[in-house]
């Protein structure tokens, strides 16, 4: 890719990466984004092998490490997402508990 076409490119990925940095409670659905946006360029560089005629690699090698790289990020993609998605579920069922106690205390009479 030319450098005047990288340079183009340069304001659309710091304002993506600023969105995306921004602070936030993580909630199941935004997990589910960052998690997909994490994997698309990888599932992408699978999809090569779908296609007729599409090599993985240039040319001139013969060794392929892409397809190992791929899954090995992916299958992390995956773990991550699980670990974080019981994380999310945990912190979410302790919120509840606490807002019932609160509720519980402030409505019993002595």
């Amino acid at each position: 890719m030319a450098p005047a076409r990288q340079a183009g490119r340069q304001p659309l990925l710091t304002l993506t990466s600023a969105l995306w940095m921004r602070r936030g409670a993580w909630s199941h659905s935004r997990l589910q984004l960052a998690t997909g946006a994490a994997s698309l360029y990888w599932i992408t560089q699978l999809s090569a092998i779908v296609y007729p005629g599409t090599a993985l690699v240039d040319p001139p090698r013969t060794f392929a490490p892409q397809p190992a790289l791929a899954a090995a990020i992916l299958a992390l993609n995956a773990l991550e997402y699980v670990v974080e998605s019981r994380r999310i579920g945990r912190s979410t069922r302790q919120r509840r508990m606490k807002t019932a106690d609160l509720s519980a205390a402030g409505t019993s009479s002595p």
